[in-house]
């Protein structure tokens, strides 16, 4: 039998490669088969796609229909008292708490002495989340944890510490949440500790200047702004600036001293001589150095925008109004509704979305940028809050425009959370958007550090429409948070670096902000709760001499006095 003869090598190499290919290429038809869908027609059965894990948010929305909201609202408040409990038993009487490593952290920049971020035994700052979480301690009915800070502050605190600090932060934060723990409940060293902090807050009281971006409360008389290491400019923004009145009027009524009040009016009037022609704000003001005085806004600087260093000045419009009835405040809140509309709002793709207005561009107007922050998510709740309370002076085109854009823009922030973060349901920092509504997330707006304004805005919604989506949204992401973002040991929340991960892992930042407890969880604790075991109602005001209690931007109720005297 003759042998049979064999392939070259390289023959058998070809055959080999072709035999890889062929493989591959099956592998390839096969995967889309399987994830492309087919067409029905020619199938003769249903196509085919890909399968994903739902996300948690429609995972939870498919499960949650009917509700017992009691039982929700017992468990925010049971995940607020794990919160507490963290801040106590890791970082009592410090500022900020990192729940996974159990340690306390400084706010002030740079800390004396070159101390580190976490401070020492003899330094702890000024405790912020002790003085922010306060009144949540007691609208939640936690009155011995409330009176466990309370003798701390009056035993064992003190302003009188160095170190640069925020002013507008520790006015929203700080100044807003000892005011509003004293009208809660009549502790006078709150109100002495408000009195203390506001003259070290604002020195210059009597003058007709500007706010301080940045102070040292230890030394706060002295001319100019407190070093701010890494700062970005050492004036204040349009936010910073404007949002400080509600405090400061409220801390006047309180203590009986008119010169915050003629402050805090005389800051409004210089900020509302400076409204743009088309009343679209923008971030940057221009200040002489000197006495801090405002020239006007900043040509060619910032942003017009309704998210960060804008936002809380159009809010303060709006509650400036609500507290005070002057209006002055509602004429440049309207007016800056109606320019949002027409120049910021934007719809496409049946969905709508705020815009930026980039002004440094050298193009007419600004370079548009379709990016919509997670801070600007606070608009469709004040456009809820002023359709319940402003009554006739709201009526006619304003009144449509609220109604319509809030209930529009508060679908876009659940997106956020459903769209944005598909594996985890936490919504990153921004989302950019094209001209088909699509929504995708920047590289440096990937991070979640547990903010409140999309609860806020749901809870505003619910009140005004009575639509129970609002309360199931914000049952879905409670749900997210405390799968997520909290620390099991010690019972407190952290900020997540990347939410567009499938898991958490080694992205976790490591600190519970202070305003958790001071907003995110109050909200969520409100939204399902009946609104007449809080304060009686008093958010929504149904007769004209009726006290309105009216939050801050950091959620700190204010309430005005019945009939308060002239300041």
């Amino acid at each position: 039998m003759k042998p049979r003869s064999k392939l070259p090598r390289r023959s058998q190499r070809y055959i080999g490669v072709l035999l890889v290919l062929q493989l591959a290429a099956a592998g390839i038809l096969l995967w889309l088969w399987a994830a492309v869908p087919a067409d029905d027609a020619n199938t003769g059965g249903p196509a085919r796609v890909k399968r994903t894990p739902p996300s948690p948010i429609s995972t939870c929305m498919a499960a949650h229909v009917d509700t017992a909201w009691g039982k929700v609202r017992d468990e925010v408040k049971a995940e607020a008292r794990a919160s507490w409990n963290c801040y106590k038993n890791c970082a009592f009487g410090w500022d900020e708490v990192r729940p996974v490593a159990c340690k306390g952290l400084v706010w002030a920049k740079p800390p004396p002495d070159g101390q580190p971020e976490e401070g020492s035994a003899e330094h702890k700052g000024i405790a912020l989340t002790l003085i922010d979480a306060l009144d949540t301690l007691h609208l939640m009915g936690l009155h011995s944890d409330f009176q466990e800070a309370v003798q701390y502050l009056e035993r064992n605190h003190t302003f009188n510490t160095p170190g640069s600090v925020s002013v507008f932060e520790v006015t929203i934060r700080i100044l807003g949440g000892l005011l509003s723990a004293y009208q809660l409940s009549n502790e006078t060293v709150l109100l002495a500790k408000a009195v203390d902090l506001a003259d070290r807050l604002f020195p210059g009281v009597g003058s007709q200047g500007l706010p301080r971006k940045y102070v040292d409360l230890s030394n706060a008389a002295r001319e100019g702004d407190a070093p701010r290491p890494g700062a970005r400019g050492q004036a204040p923004c349009l936010a910073e600036a404007g949002s400080v009145s509600l405090e400061l009027l409220a801390l006047a009524e309180l203590s009986g001293q008119g010169r915050f009040a003629r402050y805090a009016r005389a800051l409004s009037g210089q900020l509302y001589a400076a409204e743009p022609e088309d009343s679209l704000w923008s971030s940057a003001l221009d200040i002489e150095p000197k006495t801090r005085a405002l020239w006007g806004l900043a040509k060619g600087k910032g942003k017009a925008t309704v998210g960060g260093r804008v936002d809380s000045f159009l809010e303060y419009t709006a509650k400036l109004y609500l507290r005070t009835g002057e209006p002055a405040h509602l004429g440049v809140f309207s007016r800056a509704v109606s320019s949002i509309e027409r120049r910021l709002v934007v719809r496409v793709g049946g969905r709508t979305f705020l815009r930026e207005l980039h002004l440094e561009s050298s193009a007419a107007g600004g370079r548009a940028v379709n990016r919509s922050d997670h801070l600007s998510c606070f608009l469709p709740g004040v456009y809820a809050l002023m359709l319940l309370n402003c009554g006739p002076a709201c009526a006619g085109p304003l009144r449509e425009v609220m109604n319509r854009t809030a209930v529009e823009l508060a679908e876009t922030c659940f997106l956020m959370y459903s769209v944005g973060s598909p594996h985890l349901g936490l919504a990153p920092n921004a989302v950019l958007f094209d001209e088909k509504g699509e929504i995708r997330v920047g590289k440096f707006d990937r991070f979640n550090i547990l903010r409140p304004e999309a609860v806020e805005a749901w809870y505003w919604l619910w009140r005004w429409t009575g639509d129970v989506k609002y309360r199931r949204w914000t049952r879905c992401v409670f749900e997210s948070f405390r799968t997520f973002a909290k620390q099991k040991t010690t019972g407190g929340y952290f900020g997540i670096r990347d939410t567009t991960k499938e898991t958490v892992k080694s992205d976790i930042a490591d600190k519970m902000h202070s305003f958790w407890l001071a907003e995110t969880l109050k909200y969520m604790w409100m939204t399902f709760s009946e609104p007449s075991d809080i304060l009686n109602d008093g958010f929504v005001r149904r007769a004209p001499e009726q006290p309105l209690w009216v939050f801050n931007t950091e959620a700190h109720p204010l309430s005005q006095r019945r009939n308060p005297s002239p300041l």
